[in-house]
């Protein structure tokens, strides 16, 4: 009977074991983004490679993520779908704020590469979906053929 419980117990903790490893693991930053987003037609992006894909820590929360795909061509259609879905779509503007959030989570708990940090001296057009820089940003730099996805977590 001991012998029969004792394996029980190593059978069921292999188990629990099993799952909180499947659990942990396994998506990227941007696969996270795309599950978790119905609202975006992620469909509509051309040919892409996910060049940096980063999630920071958290106790509590959700983490910071910050995901770069290097595009072949103009995402003219996926972004053009902000215009409908949002009325007011990607913005040209200078954004300071986001630039500032970025730079503290890259000096924290994101270690971003110089090669896929943003450079803010270039053009670039930005969309939030909260009007803010909480939330999930999206980031396009043209001259780079380059989208950045940045989640600030909380």
């Amino acid at each position: 009977m001991k012998k029969k419980l004792t394996s029980l117990i190593v059978l069921i903790t292999a188990l629990i074991c099993t799952l909180i490893l499947a659990s942990c693991g396994g998506q990227s930053a941007f696969e996270e983004i795309k599950n978790r987003r119905n609202d975006i037609d992620f469909q509509l992006l051309p040919d892409y490679k996910i060049v940096c894909d980063i999630k920071g820590e958290t106790f509590t929360g959700k983490a910071p993520s910050y995901s770069v795909l290097q595009l072949e061509s103009e995402p003219t259609e996926f972004m053009q779908s902000f215009d409908k879905k949002y009325g007011n779509g990607f913005s040209s503007e200078k954004n300071t704020e986001l630039k500032e959030k970025i730079d503290s989570h890259a000096n924290c708990c994101l270690k971003i590469p110089q090669e896929h940090y943003p450079n803010w001296e270039s053009d670039y057009k930005w969309f939030n979906d909260d009007g803010d820089t909480d939330g999930l940003t999206i980031i396009y730099f043209p001259n780079e053929l380059r989208l950045v996805f940045y989640e600030s977590g909380h």
